[in-house]
């Protein structure tokens, strides 16, 4: 099983710690917490990695499967009981995100990272969905995540019946 979205996950809240030092930052935060947030909300398939040509051997024998690439998409909040502060707290965010077009996974992944233009209705029916009060937000794009696929099993020899 691979771990490249943990791993991706990993990455990025370790950017936003090193760049918020004075901001505590959370995958999914608990009730109540106070910080910056991530809630990953959503996977779809990363188009510039589809439909890429398959690696084969010198006898024309398929050998590997394609990687299966994938687009991350995170929910950025600010927690606090302040506005203002919780503010401040996601434009810091915000900033550093957009300082960093690359993001380095521990596993040597080279991802994109983007802000992502969301209409208000969408961040509604976001925050719907997640049964909560609607608050300021941005969402985050990492793409370029690869996940390796398992190698399908070898083909048996074919079925040979005689007819009779």
């Amino acid at each position: 099983m691979s771990g490249a979205i943990a791993e991706a996950s990993a990455a990025l809240v370790a950017l936003l710690r090193e760049g918020l030092p004075d901001q505590p930052v959370m995958l999914s935060p608990a009730e109540g917490a106070e910080g910056v947030s991530l809630r990953l909300l959503h996977l779809r398939p990363d188009g510039r990695l589809a439909n890429r040509t398959l690696g084969f051997d010198p006898a024309g024998t398929r050998a590997a499967p394609a990687e299966l690439g994938l687009e991350l998409i995170y929910l950025l909040t600010a927690e606090h009981g302040e506005a203002l502060v919780a503010q401040q707290a996601l434009g810091a965010a915000l900033g550093v995100l957009h300082g960093t077009p690359l993001l380095q996974t521990p596993g040597g992944a080279r991802l994109r990272l983007a802000i992502l233009s969301a209409p208000l209705a969408e961040m509604v029916m976001t925050w719907t969905a997640l049964r909560e009060t609607l608050r300021c937000g941005a969402l985050i794009s990492i793409s370029g995540l690869e996940l390796a696929v398992a190698s399908p099993a070898a083909p048996g020899a074919p079925v040979v019946s005689e007819r009779r």
